[in-house]
């Protein structure tokens, strides 16, 4: 399995997860990269529960500063994940979060973790077809951080 090799490579700098990957791989994945120095561009494409378990993973992992959860309906567990990683994580820089079916629930959650964030440099919000008090939500936040320098809605 390719988490095998993942165990003792000491180069690869991007790791993607799509496709066929389930719950049971993605948490194999996790294992190796809690202790996986290179890696660190992490892209997914699959579901909520995805999701969830590599926000936790990057409660741990000090080494991904990017991160792209894209075509994927994140939904409010999704979000809830995500803020918490925002607020403890140290590494993340790059959040990519394109066409992750984001509503505006999500939104304010991710907007709230922004305002106490210290390390997130870039956010991809793009092709979620943010408005309203999503928009709010973001601008309040950005009235607060001090950190992002890119942001795409």
């Amino acid at each position: 399995m390719i988490c095998e090799g993942l165990k003792f490579n000491k180069t690869l700098k991007l790791l993607q997860l799509e496709g066929e990957a389930n719950i049971e791989h993605v948490k194999v994945y996790c294992e190796v990269l809690k202790t996986n120095k290179p890696i660190t561009d992490l892209i997914i494409y699959l579901n909520t529960e995805v999701v969830k378990i590599i926000a936790e993973l990057l409660k741990i992992n000090k080494t991904i500063s990017e991160l792209t959860i894209a075509i994927a309906a994140i939904h409010v567990e999704g979000a809830e994940a995500i803020t918490n990683t925002l607020i403890w994580n140290r590494t993340l820089t790059a959040l990519d979060l394109t066409t992750s079916i984001i509503t505006k629930k999500e939104i304010i959650f991710i907007s709230e973790a922004l305002k106490v964030n210290a390390t997130l440099a870039i956010l991809d919000l793009s092709e979620n077809g943010i408005d309203g008090e999503g928009a709010e939500a973001i601008a309040e936040a950005l009235k607060i951080n001090k950190t992002l320098t890119n942001l795409d809605t």
